[in-house]
């Protein structure tokens, strides 16, 4: 009795994986000659090791553990478009594993907040070339997969913002406000100022401004904003001293 070519190809292909990073040799063991590897070498060893069975079931093949790197998508530099192709890589072997990336999640807890990660990378690269319902979709995984991850939120509050969503904007954009304390208030609170212009809330709109730039002093845009509100509330002598304080910080705004 032989064993089937189909069968031999994956043996030999749970070994090869089982027994690279990608990158070089992991080793074969998790002890070296007698002594136990660190903490850290034994987790990245555990995690590789289900990417591969996750990667096999669903591809039938490990070369792709060796090949597909997801931390590629958070390292990657370059046009937009680089980026997400790289992105895209990692997710599309992800999205395509069908019940396998249940299990994988179901054994590492970590595994889907680290995909919402990639989603949003993703995303934000999507925003740089103005896709906004791809960028839109990618962010709505990406809190799916990871609701914790506040700057997915942020994003997204922007999409929305710039698509006239501003309802959605002014939710996702609190939601960063009231979780972060003063860590990142200042984009969010611009951001949300410029929402509630959409929705000619001048005072709340006015508050969030002044609340940017208390936090800090430096930031041009909203500066601009809050000069916008004021001069529709008729408030001219202020509204110069706000854009002339915007382009003192930048000039070309």
């Amino acid at each position: 009795m032989t064993v089937d070519d189909g069968a031999g190809d994956y043996a030999r292909d749970t070994i090869q994986c089982l027994s690279t990073n990608g990158n070089g040799d992991l080793g074969t063991s998790a002890l070296d000659g007698g002594q136990a590897r660190s903490r850290r070498d034994a987790r990245m060893r555990y995690q590789m090791m289900m990417l591969c069975l996750v990667l096999m079931m669903g591809y039938g093949r490990a070369e792709a553990a060796t090949t597909i790197q997801p931390a590629d998508c958070l390292k990657a530099t370059g046009p937009a478009e680089q980026r997400i192709a790289i992105c895209s890589a990692s997710i599309e072997i992800f999205e395509g594993l069908g019940e396998g990336l249940a299990v994988v999640a179901a054994i590492d807890k970590k595994f889907m907040p680290a995909l919402g990660i990639l989603y949003e990378t993703r995303g934000t690269a999507l925003m740089e070339i103005r896709d906004w319902a791809r960028a839109r979709a990618d962010l709505n995984k990406a809190i799916r997969a990871n609701p914790n991850y506040l700057m997915s939120y942020l994003s997204r509050g922007k999409v929305e913002l710039v698509t006239g969503n501003f309802d959605q904007a002014i939710a996702d954009l609190t939601k960063v406000i009231e979780v972060s304390g003063d860590t990142g208030q200042p984009e969010a609170r611009n951001w949300r100022a410029w929402a509630w212009l959409g929705k000619n809330a001048l005072q709340r709109s006015l508050a969030d401004f002044s609340e940017a730039v208390s936090l800090k002093p430096d930031y041009a845009d909203a500066y601009f904003g809050r000069g916008m509100v004021r001069e529709r509330l008729e408030q001219g002598t202020y509204a110069i001293l706000d854009y002339r304080t915007a382009l003192g910080f930048a000039p070309n705004h």
